[in-house]
């Protein structure tokens, strides 16, 4: 998976590489996104998380994991 942060700020988590489209975004209808629901494309994450990432950086990968319960 891969996070990728917007010129305005939002935060969003891809399935595959975005790639910079616009000056102000990224690239999701070639490439496979995260759902939230049936009626949205995107999955946007809190602002706050990785705030070392800009609009500058490219995307970065990421892993999820699940956590054992105890």
């Amino acid at each position: 998976m891969w996070i990728a942060r917007d010129k305005d700020g939002q935060l969003t988590l891809f399935t595959n590489k975005p790639h910079r489209c616009t000056d102000v975004g990224w690239d999701n209808e070639s490439w496979d996104v995260v759902s939230m629901d049936e009626f949205t494309d995107t999955m946007i994450l809190n602002p706050n998380l990785f705030p070392n990432l800009t609009w500058e950086d490219e995307p970065i990968e990421v892993e999820l994991a699940l956590k054992k319960k105890d």
